[in-house]
Order: C-alpha cells, then structure tokens, then sequence
C-alpha cells in the first residue's frame, strides 16, 4: 500500500492550525477523526507483528495486540503508549503526549510516534513491542460494579 506521506504532514499541519485558532468539537474535546486510509496505512506498517488489530474508538482508533491497547490514532497521528521506560525515546526525538481536552490539563500515557519511525518498518516494530510492554506491566483497572 503506498500512502502519501504528504498527506500525512498536511494533516498534521492542519491539526496544529486548528489547535491554534482553538478550534474545538463540544465541550473543549478534541477532534479525534482519522482517516480509513492512515489507518490501512498504520495496520500495514505494523504487519510484522502478529494479531494486530485496530478497532474505531471516539472517532479515532485503538490499536491492540493480544487484547491489550498499545496504541491509538487520533487526527491522523499515532501514538504509542508510555511510561518511565520508553518515554525518553519519544522525549529525545521530540515529540509529545496526546492531550484530549485542549481546555484541560489532561494527558494520557500515549506519545506522538515520530514520523521517521512510523516510516521505518523495523524501528516501528521495536517501539511497537516496547508499547505492548508498556501495556502488559500497566496495573490492571479496576472493573466499577454497576449499581
């Protein structure tokens, strides 16, 4: 599959405009929408590993492995999640949290896959299973009885 990586840098511009001109979908929530076509694109770019598999979430997507969420897309971005472990890799090559409310202080434990490496089949695999890692030592929530 071939996908413009254009594309992909004009999305991104477009996000950082609208974030600027505070542009928002109700109640300060950012946008989440993705495209069909950067998510084949991602699923594509993940094929060297096994069972992966992308379900619609928020307008976004979550991306699993196993059952366990290690990534997300959101505005046509993809992001991994972190903590103490592999936060730095994405601090170094400059990139940031997902933050989902742009009127709250909120971030989530997810970080913005630099482009060289979502490009890069091999390095993307290697963040990839760093994220599951992530995901499979995340302490268990827990389920909230219905009253």
């Amino acid at each position: 599959m071939i996908f413009d990586l254009g594309y992909y840098a004009e999305a991104k511009l477009e996000r950082e405009v609208q974030e600027k001109m505070g542009l928002l979908v109700g109640n300060g929530v950012m946008n989440m929408a993705a495209s069909e076509n950067f998510k084949e694109y991602v699923l594509d770019q993940l094929r060297e590993l096994e069972s992966v598999t992308i379900k619609k979430m928020f307008g976004g997507y979550g991306i699993y492995a196993d059952g366990l969420i290690f990534g997300l897309i959101a505005d046509d971005i993809l992001y991994f999640k972190v903590d103490d472990s592999n936060r730095s890799d994405y601090e170094l090559a400059g990139t940031g949290p997902f933050k989902p409310f742009e009127d709250k202080p909120m971030l989530m434990p997810y970080y913005e896959v630099p482009v060289d490496i979502l490009e890069d089949r091999t390095s993307l695999a290697g963040w990839s299973l760093k994220a599951l890692r992530v995901s499979a030592s995340a302490p268990a929530k827990k389920k909230r009885n219905k009253k």
